[in-house]
Parts: C-alpha cells; sequence; structure tokens
C-alpha cells in the first residue's frame, strides 16, 4: 500500500468497517449482494480519494477494508 500525498501531510490509513442488519437479520442474499457490490463503487464517487481495498458480503453482515483520506469529513450520511 502506498502512502498518500497531499499538500502538508503524508497519510496511509485503511478503515475495517462492517456493516450489520438491525438484529443481524440474514437478508443479504445472493440477489441483495449483487447489488450492493453495484451500489458501492456509485457512492464512492461521491467520495474523492476513497476507495474499497477489499469487501466481503455475507448473508447477514459485510466487512469493507476502505482508505478514506483524513480529509474527508464526517460520514454521517450513511445513517446513525
Amino acid at each position: 500500500m502506498e502512502n498518500r500525498l497531499s499538500a502538508h501531510t503524508v497519510c496511509r490509513t485503511q478503515y475495517h468497517i462492517v456493516f450489520i442488519p438491525k438484529y443481524r437479520r440474514k437478508i443479504l442474499n445472493h440477489g441483495v449482494a449483487s447489488y450492493l457490490h453495484k451500489l458501492f463503487p456509485h457512492i464512492l464517487k461521491t467520495m474523492p480519494g476513497t476507495e474499497i481495498i477489499e469487501q466481503n458480503i455475507q448473508i447477514d453482515h459485510i466487512h469493507t477494508i476502505m482508505i478514506i483520506p483524513p480529509s474527508m469529513p464526517s460520514l454521517t450520511w450513511w445513517g446513525s
């Protein structure tokens, strides 16, 4: 993994994010998983500098390893 350069900093940030449905219900079947694989790149287009390194969608949760630059505002639009 390479270092990311900005005007005054050098950083290397990777985040392991786990998305879990409410009550960990088993709703992420094959159709939903293929839809999410198509959806995530469109979401990342609105967030410059971010990228998905690895993603694993299981029946009851999603593991994602992402690069998010430190200058990115908080991810409150993901929901709370």
